[in-house]
């Protein structure tokens, strides 16, 4: 199994351009710039998190009323965290 995901961590180091902190002597400037979009007030995460240990308590316990309904708020935030931010091709 590790020789698997060695391989694949090879194959995938190859495609990859080098960065900045790769470099000895590389200052802080040289890692400026855009790195991404991150949603800076999401409450989504967190009810991932709650609807995550709702469903482990279900599990600990094995309360199959208390698991359905930690897998229901589960697909529920997750699906509330995936389009937070999606508006729907009417709106553009």
């Amino acid at each position: 199994m590790a020789l698997i995901v060695a391989t694949f961590f090879r194959f995938v180091a190859r495609r990859l351009d080098s960065r900045p902190e790769d470099y000895e002597g590389a200052e802080i400037s040289d890692g400026a710039g855009e790195l991404g979009f991150f949603s800076p007030h999401s409450w989504w995460p967190i009810m991932v998190a709650l609807s995550g240990s709702v469903a482990a308590v279900g599990i600990a316990l094995w309360l199959p009323w208390l698991i359905a309904a930690g897998v229901a708020f589960i697909l529920a935030s997750a699906a509330g965290l995936v389009f937070e931010y999606y508006v729907g091709p009417e709106k553009h």
